[in-house]
């Protein structure tokens, strides 16, 4: 992610209830990247190589990260593309689930926790931001 200085201004914080060693360990960066696109509506991609997550250990590449569909069911509401993000993530969280890789019990936790983004409970969390 890059920014100007300006944006980063304007947006404010990141949400200190995502991030290592938060509540919802994860995907603080796709929250300010997304809330960014939200307000400016401006982005530019960049053809370069860059640094990235990906890991060689299988077992950690398909997860169904609770704080990763938070997030994007938050900016769904605002950003109709994203919604067919958000269903193929459900999709994988289903087919994880099926495969016995996630237990069902997470599962719910992970739909209940999108389902209460895509109704606003997150609402109150982002106008506490300054």
């Amino acid at each position: 992610m890059v920014f100007r200085s300006q944006v980063a201004h304007d947006l404010g914080d990141f949400d200190l209830d995502l991030g290592v060693g938060a509540r919802l360990n994860g995907s603080e960066d796709n929250d300010y990247s997304l809330r960014a696109f939200a307000v400016f509506r401006w982005a530019h991609f960049l053809p370069q190589p860059a640094i990235g997550h990906r890991d060689r250990n299988t077992a950690i590449r398909a997860k169904c990260y609770r704080s990763g569909l938070m997030v994007i069911a938050r900016h769904a509401r605002r950003l109709p593309a994203l919604r067919s993000a958000l269903l193929r993530k459900l999709a994988v969280c289903s087919a994880l689930m099926a495969r016995g890789e996630l237990k069902p019990t997470a599962f719910v936790g992970v739909v209940r926790t999108a389902a209460g983004e895509l109704r606003g409970a997150g609402d109150a969390r982002s106008e506490q931001r300054p």
